[in-house]
């Protein structure tokens, strides 16, 4: 499996993703991507917040049992927008959106049929 490129482009900013997969009879998947952000906008609740420009790689391996992924991150700049921010109503966040710190939920809400 292949994905030649996933292209998007947003104000001035660009992003690109290329990734491949091998099936490993009896051993799961091999999985390659990449990544490529160059000046691509970033937002919160609707507002522009910063630029980012980065440069990441991932290698993993994929089975029934287990996970094993190395993810390398070349280069990263991230620029503060200097736009002064619009004092707006919070947004809802998505109740089937859990955020964990290890097996940990940084949210004390969470659907039931969550696990670690």
């Amino acid at each position: 499996m292949v994905l030649d490129e996933l292209r998007a482009d947003s104000g001035g900013g660009h992003a690109r993703v290329t990734a491949s997969g091998d099936h490993r009879p009896g051993h799961g998947y091999a999985v390659k991507a990449r990544l490529d952000l160059d000046e691509f906008p970033a937002y919160v609740e609707g507002q522009a917040l910063a630029t980012i420009s980065l440069q990441a790689s991932s290698d993993a391996e994929v089975a029934v049992q287990r996970v094993r992924a190395r993810t390398t991150i070349s280069s990263a700049h991230l620029t503060l927008t200097d736009a002064k921010r619009k004092h707006l109503q919070k947004l809802a966040q998505p109740a089937d959106v859990v955020l964990t710190d290890g097996d940990a939920p940084l949210n004390a809400a969470r659907p039931a049929s969550w696990r670690p």
